[in-house]
């Protein structure tokens, strides 16, 4: 199969990524909207942006050229245990809001809105 591709002009490599490209008529209307709603905030509200993230702690391999008859390795942890993060950053007071979790689920973003609120 290799020779077949190799034959017709194919070759071995990762795609490339593209970027989205978002709307900018619906870019404008949100903009719009949220300085009209940030001009309206009382004294005790604020805006925050938040979203929850799961790194991964290991090594991620790629493609490299390595001599034939050598295999190559590199070390890594098992990659099973993961962190589950929470974060939202309160643009008003310039504040970062973190937690960390044993699993993002409903009860840990219940958890993490209270702390925002609270702080």
């Amino acid at each position: 199969m290799c020779d077949w591709l190799k034959r017709n002009n194919f070759s071995y490599k990762k795609p490339s990524i593209v970027p989205g490209k978002a709307d900018k008529k619906l870019q404008e209307i949100w903009i719009a909207e949220y300085f009209k709603f940030k001009q309206n905030l009382k004294s005790d509200e604020t805006i925050c942006f938040g979203d929850g993230v799961h790194p991964i702690r290991n090594t991620q391999l790629s493609y490299g050229w390595i001599k034939k008859g050598f295999r190559k390795e590199i070390r890594s942890n098992t990659g099973r245990q993961r962190l589950n993060i929470s974060g939202a950053v309160d643009i008003i007071e310039g504040k970062l809001h973190f937690q960390e979790d044993p699993m993002l689920n409903a009860q840990a973003t219940i958890s993490f809105l209270d702390k925002i609120e609270k702080a």
